[in-house]
């Protein structure tokens, strides 16, 4: 900032000087008399002690964030740059679409449980799940970042660790705008040691920004998105984004004939019958069996040449797709002393996870939403006050699979199947049906008083959290074991596990729960 002091009698004279987000600086001028016609420009430089704070504190511009090179374009990707910081780690995802970051950054001596993440004033952080943050907004949205360590102040009294402040861009007097497209698949992914083949996949992620003047000097605009389009083919075979290809086992057709002459009626010759490995590209038999599959072999021989176990390759191409976008409104009043903005972002994340059977893919959807109106009245030059109201909602559905049941039935009642000998399961690509919803609704006030040197700050924070969330879905679905194929082909159960019971009543007992 450059500040500008022209008094009569006196010479003009500038300073330059530092102001990061969320700090407060005093600024000593001395005025010269005039004798004629001059100015004076002071350049003052930034100490790299100020002993003003007792934070440790990193100071990320808009240009930096540009050009950083952020894993997926996901911003809490820069917490790594935290004075002091030790570990990192997003437990989560790495992108901007999910609405839980776990960051596992530690700072002042404790873990990351006791990070705290502020938007625009308004602090995201979790109310269910200590240090989680549930938005994550583009950095094409982002104006600064500052993150602190070792900060005494009160205003950030919930947190013991790191401090991630965040402050959005806003529109200006001039049009401007940025844009970017990423895009990566398993070519261009290095190889390792132990890794030179991975699992066909590609992700595009397109970024794009514009802000500019409605009004000049008094109202503004500014908006921003990303879309990512993502797919990964055979990931129900439990590769990751860049996870090596990977194999997957299945009953041979012989064997479904075999079923379905020998137990033509049963739960399993069903599913293996209906719910077929379409999408798996054959390789190789790696079991075989005597033609009554009692006994088993890996290489075949006289009485033990009857195809039993297929390997393939999984050629489904689960997609992970997501959308985020914000718009932001700004109007100043009384020649910039008052301020008046209302920020929107809106996050909606969808995924599936794919297997070999169609019938069990997966779907699930995220969605977050978060707004912001802030208020900022100049009474003097020394005093003025901020007023912000705020409120975010990270939701989430985890569907269980497409299937009505077995031989119809309920959704919720398809349980999860699985054979022990061959590592064979049914149905159990995801934790579901299950939903969740969160919101969290943020005011406060801040009154700030400089005095030379010194800042008094008074305010309030009043917030409201509640949660609910239907977790019996996944309860309600059994477990069911068998000692192998043959078994399954029987409906001869090995195990049951899973089903959560009310010990009173030995009825199921449904996982339904709110807290606020």
């Amino acid at each position: 900032y450059t500040v500008t002091v022209d008094a009569k009698g006196f010479r003009k004279t500038e300073v330059s000087t530092v102001l990061t987000a969320a700090s407060t600086a005093g600024l000593d001028i001395t005025l010269q008399i005039a004798t004629s016609n001059s100015s004076v420009t002071v350049s003052e430089i930034s100490a790299a002690l100020n002993p003003d704070e007792t934070r440790l504190q990193a100071t990320i511009s808009d240009e930096t964030i540009q050009t950083l090179p952020l894993q997926n374009n996901g911003v809490y990707s820069m917490i790594a740059a935290t004075p002091g910081l030790t570990g990192f780690n997003d437990s989560r995802f790495s992108d901007n679409f999910t609405n839980e970051h776990w960051v596992q950054g530690n700072a002042n001596g404790t873990y990351f449980g006791g990070n705290s993440y502020v938007l625009d004033g308004i602090a995201v952080t979790s109310t269910v799940v200590n240090g989680e943050v549930n938005i994550s907004p583009n950095p094409d949205s982002l104006q600064e970042v500052t993150l602190q360590t070792n900060t005494f102040s009160a205003q950030y009294g919930n947190s013991s660790s790191v401090v991630m402040e965040m402050a959005s861009k806003s529109g200006t007097n001039a049009f401007h705008g940025s844009g970017s497209y990423l895009f990566t698949n398993q070519s261009l992914t290095a190889k390792t040691e132990f890794i030179h083949e991975y699992s066909p996949f590609k992700r595009h992620d397109i970024a794009g920004a514009i802000g500019g003047p409605i009004f000049k000097n008094r109202t503004f605009f500014f908006g921003s998105f990303e879309l990512k389009r993502s797919s990964q083919q055979g990931l129900s075979s439990g590769n990751g984004d860049t996870g090596s290809v990977g194999l997957v086992n299945y009953n041979d057709p012989a064997f479904t004939s075999w079923a379905q002459t020998t137990y033509p009626n049963t739960h399993g010759t069903y599913i293996l019958s209906h719910y077929l490995p379409t999408h798996v590209a054959f390789r190789s038999v790696v079991e075989w069996a005597d033609p009554t599959y009692s006994t088993f072999c890996f290489t075949p021989s006289s009485g033990c040449n009857t195809p039993f176990i297929d390997s393939g390759v999984p050629t489904a191409t689960p997609y992970d797709n997501g959308l985020q976008y914000n718009f932001r409104v700004d109007q100043n009043f009384r020649q910039g002393a008052d301020k008046i903005f209302l920020n929107f972002y809106r996050t909606r994340h969808e995924f599936t996870a794919d297997d070999i059977r169609p019938a069990f893919d997966a779907p699930a959807w995220n969605l977050n939403w978060y707004t912001n109106l802030t208020y900022s009245h100049v009474f003097t030059p020394n005093f003025m006050n901020i007023a912000r109201m705020g409120a975010f909602a990270p939701s989430g559905l985890q569907s269980s699979n497409n299937l009505a049941g077995i031989q119809g039935g309920q959704l919720s009642k398809m349980p999860f199947l699985g054979t022990n000998a061959e590592g064979i399961s049914f149905g159990n690509n995801a934790w579901g049906p299950a939903v969740f919803v969160n919101h969290t609704y943020d005011f406060n006030d801040l009154v700030t008083y400089i005095h030379g040197r010194h800042a008094i700050k008074v305010g309030i924070d009043v917030f409201h959290g509640d949660e609910s969330a239907d977790f019996s879905g996944p309860r309600e679905r059994p477990s069911y074991r068998f000692a192998n194929l043959p078994a399954f082909a029987a409906d001869q159960v090995f195990s049951e596990s899973g089903v959560t019971f009310n010990p009173l009543t030995g009825q199921f007992a449904p996982s339904k729960f709110g807290d606020q």
